[in-house]
């Protein structure tokens, strides 16, 4: 296993832990979503691809990249939803979107990828973190910290 250390920018470390001679995976969309990402152009949200908080749109991770595609639409409730696909969840990527081979519906990493945080006090378990989604909700990772990750595992 071959472990890669980062700085997060909310404080402490995370780690991406990769197996031995793991090759980085095409990734449809790649550099324009790791620029979005890092633009600080998007506010951060959890739980939804896109919700309103604050009068201001916030996204997931996986909200970023359905707005890049042009993929979200409002929808009756309020909440913005994939606009190729009616019905579909507010919450993950659907089947239809370019990037669903790759990354699935939650932005899963690939195979015995993961990822793990470190804060000042506290190790959370890597072994427990293999999607994006886990990385934006769970591990509370900034959308430059996610990029970061997307760089070290995807390629274009």
């Amino acid at each position: 296993m071959n472990t890669i250390k980062f700085k997060s920018t909310k404080g402490g470390d995370f780690f991406v832990n990769l197996p031995k001679n793991f090759k980085k995976v095409k990734l449809p969309f790649f550099q324009k979503w790791v620029n979005a990402l890092e633009s600080g152009e998007y506010r951060q949200c959890t739980q939804q691809l896109c919700a309103p908080r604050s009068k201001k749109l916030s996204y997931c991770c996986l909200g970023v990249l359905s707005k890049i595609q042009n993929r979200l639409e409002k929808d009756e409730d309020g909440f913005m939803r994939d606009t190729l696909h009616k019905g579909a969840s507010e919450e993950i990527l659907h089947k239809s979107n370019p990037c669903y081979s790759v990354i699935r519906e939650n932005g899963k990493l690939p195979k015995k990828v993961s990822v793990g945080k470190n804060t000042s006090d506290t190790f959370i378990n890597v072994t427990d973190y293999h999607a994006l989604t886990e990385c934006n909700d769970d591990l509370e990772l900034s959308f430059k910290d996610i990029a970061k990750i997307i760089k070290t595992v995807f390629k274009e």
